[in-house]
């Protein structure tokens, strides 16, 4: 039996250790600062805090890898040896599925015996971190690449990943939000929970009055259908202490949660791009998704 190995794209928003740590390879989304572009590197051209406060002034778009990018990483594995596992961000809220199916096509046209397997996660920050987390465990168990792809493609429905936006600036400022609507919720102090469904759309669920209610709330939320023994991933966009008041909250609900410091990451420059600062997301997995 071949190895296998997984890779992703940077929009995992894990720590960039962890994915060395277990063999995970990475293809880099772009971030635009106005007109100058850069790599999604889990903020190496940029710190949070300097990130955060640039996109309060700047113009930024963001755009997925080029086929050719998977293409380079992928060619280069499989001479090593490998078959490959490829867990791409959600379908829903982004094309990168189709660059990875186009470099697919690529390598298979001059490795004719390369096995490639595609997964669209449905999901993308954390929830894409716990689910590279929990196929990773299953390979450790089974490290057949047929197998692993299948538990894949099973798992990806039941990752949830619900999330609260406290400040609306960066959503009325990329047009997410009108801005009269976007006024009218930050004079009543309204903040937004959503989260991705099952086709991988992003989905309001309720508006609450105040973070810590948005917070109580989201507890609410994830309790239909949250497995109480597990690892729960939470991400946060330059609000760590907002983002350690929710997991003591979590804690406190379901004292079986599994959340270490590594478990806290950091919302990368892509979805960040577009949520703005304070933005606070939780991924668990569940019995299917709420």
């Amino acid at each position: 039996m071949k190895d296998f190995v997984i890779t992703c794209t940077s929009t995992c928003d894990m720590n960039p250790y962890y994915l060395r740590q277990h063999n995970i390879y990475y293809v880099s989304f772009y971030y635009y600062l106005d007109d100058n572009k850069y790599y999604d590197d889990f903020f190496k051209e940029h710190s949070v805090s300097e990130y955060y406060t640039k996109i309060k002034t700047c113009n930024v778009k963001t755009s997925q890898p080029d086929p050719e990018q998977y293409r380079d990483l992928w060619n280069k594995l499989i001479e090593q040896g490998n078959d490959i596992l490829h867990i791409e961000m959600d379908s829903g809220i982004s094309g990168a599925v189709n660059s990875a199916l186009i470099a697919k096509s690529l390598v298979e046209e001059i490795n004719k015996d390369a096995k490639i397997y595609i997964v669209d996660s449905l999901t993308a920050s954390a929830g894409y971190g716990l689910m590279l987390d929990k196929i990773c465990v299953y390979r450790n168990k089974y490290n057949d690449i047929d197998k692993v792809y299948e538990y894949a493609e099973k798992l990806r429905h039941d990752i949830n990943v619900v999330f609260i936006v406290e400040n609306l600036d960066q959503l009325i400022k990329g047009g997410r939000l009108s801005k009269v609507a976007g006024g009218i919720g930050k004079i009543l102090n309204v903040v937004p929970i959503l989260h991705v469904d099952d086709n991988g759309k992003l989905e309001s669920i309720k508006k609450s009055r105040g973070l810590n209610n948005a917070m109580d709330e989201l507890i609410g939320i994830i309790s239909q259908n949250i497995i109480d023994n597990d690892k729960v991933i939470v991400a946060h966009s330059n609000c760590l202490d907002n983002a350690k008041t929710m997991v003591s909250k979590i804690k406190e609900k379901f004292p079986n949660i599994i959340i270490s410091n590594e478990e806290i990451t950091n919302v990368g420059t892509v979805i960040g791009g577009h949520t703005g600062e304070g933005a606070i997301v939780v991924a668990y997995e569940g019995k299917g998704r709420v």
